[in-house]
C-alpha cells in the first residue's frame, strides 16, 4: 500500500511547479544579487519581484518582507533583535520551542517575561489577560510574541482581539505572531490581524527546507543576528537564496489560489475524519473539547488514546505505511510530554497518550478506514502485551 502522510504540521511535500521555477535559478539564472553586471541584476529583480508578490498576500509593503532560513531564525530575529535592557516581553505557556526558548535566553539578560494564561481549550484566555492589566502597565513591556495557530493542537488564539487589548494598556508595544502553521488554514491580512510582526517558514505550505520570512513593520527597530554585506536592508547578512526566495513566494500564491473552495473542502473533511476516528475507536477521544471545535483550524487533530503509549502506536503507524507525529515535530522522538498538552491541563499520562494527525487536503475514504483499522490493530497489540 501506498504511504498515508499525516503529518503536514511537521512539514510538506515541495510543490512540483515550485521545483520547476526553483530549477531556473539553478540551472539558469544563478547570478549573485549583488553583483552589478546584467546576470547579478536579474536575479536581484527576482528577489524584488518575490517581495512583492508575498507582501501583496500579507497585505504589507515590500520593504517590510525580509527573508530567513525558516520560522525559528524568523522568530529568533524578532525576539532577539528587538530585545532591549530590562526590557519586558508578554508570550504564552503554548509557544514554539524557538520562541520558548529565544525568551529563555533574554531572560538571563534581564528581561522579565510575563505569560498569559490559556483555557483548557488550548486558547488564550483574554478575561484572564484583562486580570493582568496592572501587572502590564507597571512593567510596561516593549514586545509580545503570541501564536496565531497552535503547532500541536490547531487552536487559532485571538491575535487580533488580543493585539488590541495590548496595545490599550501599552500604546508601543510592538505584536509578533508566529503564523508558521497558520499558512493555507486562514487569511493571513497583517493589518486585519493588527501585528507589526509574523514569521513564515516555507517548508510548511509547499516550499524547500531552509527558506522563510519575517515581516516586520516599517519603523520598528530590529537589531540583526548575522553581520555582513548588509543584505535584506541590513538585517540579514549573507548573500540571498534566490532559488528558494522564488520558491517560498510561489508556494505562497498557489497555497491561496481557490482559498474560499479549499477552506469549504477541508471543513467537510475536518468533520468527517473527527467524526470517524472517534466513533470508530473506543479508546480515542480528543484532547480538544467539543465546544471550542469552532476555534480550531481545520486539518489538525490532537487525539488521546486511553491506556495507550503514543511512541510505541506511532511506530505501529510507521511499520504499516502510515506517518504520524506524538506532538510537536521538534520534540516527536521525546518520551517527555507535551508542553501544550501540559498547560492545558492534561496530565503526563493523558498527554503521552496523544497523537497529531494533520493534512494539508483531505484524503480518500479508504485512507482513512485504513488508519482506523491500522489504529485499533495497534492499540489491540499493545493491550495484549501490557497484560
Amino acid at each position: 500500500m501506498e504511504e498515508i502522510y499525516c503529518d503536514n504540521s511537521a512539514t510538506t511535500p515541495v510543490y512540483p511547479e515550485v521545483i520547476r521555477e526553483m530549477n531556473i535559478y539553478f540551472l539558469k539564472h544563478w547570478g549573485n544579487p549583488s553583483s552589478i553586471y546584467a546576470k547579478g541584476r536579474l536575479a536581484k529583480y527576482v528577489i524584488t519581484n518575490a517581495r512583492e508578490r508575498i507582501a501583496k498576500i500579507l497585505n504589507c509593503s515590500p520593504d517590510e518582507i525580509y527573508f530567513t532560513s525558516g520560522g525559528s531564525e524568523s522568530d529568533n530575529l524578532f525576539i532577539k533583535g528587538c530585545f532591549k535592557e530590562n526590557s519586558a516581553i508578554i508570550t504564552s505557556p503554548i509557544e514554539h520551542p524557538a520562541i520558548m526558548n529565544a525568551c529563555k535566553q533574554i531572560h538571563t539578560l534581564g528581561a522579565l517575561q510575563i505569560t498569559l494564561p490559556i483555557t483548557k481549550s488550548g486558547i488564550i484566555d483574554i478575561e484572564g489577560v484583562k486580570k493582568l492589566k496592572n501587572l502590564i502597565q507597571k512593567e510596561k513591556p516593549i514586545y509580545a510574541s503570541v501564536m496565531l495557530v497552535n503547532n500541536e493542537t490547531g487552536m487559532i488564539q485571538p491575535i487580533q482581539e488580543l493585539s488590541k487589548l495590548l496595545k490599550s494598556y501599552v500604546p508601543n508595544i510592538i505584536f509578533h505572531t508566529d503564523a508558521v502553521q497558520a499558512v493555507g488554514k486562514m487569511k493571513l491580512d497583517v493589518q486585519e490581524l493588527g501585528v507589526d510582526s509574523l514569521s513564515l517558514s516555507g517548508h510548511k505550505f509547499g516550499a524547500p527546507k531552509g527558506i522563510g520570512i519575517l515581516y516586520l513593520k516599517r519603523g520598528i527597530k530590529c537589531n540583526p543576528l548575522i553581520n555582513g554585506g548588509g543584505q535584506e536592508q541590513g538585517l540579514r547578512s549573507g548573500t540571498e537564496n534566490v532559488p528558494y526566495i522564488m520558491g517560498i513566494a510561489r508556494a505562497l500564491e498557489i497555497t491561496y489560489q481557490g482559498f474560499n473552495e479549499k477552506m469549504i473542502e477541508m471543513e467537510e473533511f475536518d468533520y468527517r475524519f473527527r467524526y470517524k476516528i472517534l466513533n470508530g475507536i473506543k479508546e480515542a477521544y480528543s484532547n480538544i473539547p467539543e465546544n471550542a471545535i469552532r476555534y480550531k483550524a481545520k486539518g489538525i487533530f490532537n487525539i488521546a488514546f486511553q491506556g495507550i503509549n503514543a511512541q510505541n502506536l506511532l511506530l505501529y503507524l510507521d511499520n504499516h505505511d502510515i506517518c504520524v507525529s506524538a506532538g510537536s515535530a521538534c520534540h516527536s522522538d521525546s518520551d517527555t510530554p507535551s508542553h501544550v498538552l501540559k498547560a492545558m491541563g492534561l496530565t503526563d499520562s493523558e498527554a503521552l497518550s496523544s497523537l497529531r494527525f494533520s493534512f494539508k487536503e483531505p484524503i480518500p475514504n479508504n485512507d482513512i478506514d485504513y488508519i482506523i483499522k491500522t489504529l485499533k490493530d495497534g492499540i489491540r497489540q499493545q493491550k495484549k502485551y501490557d497484560v
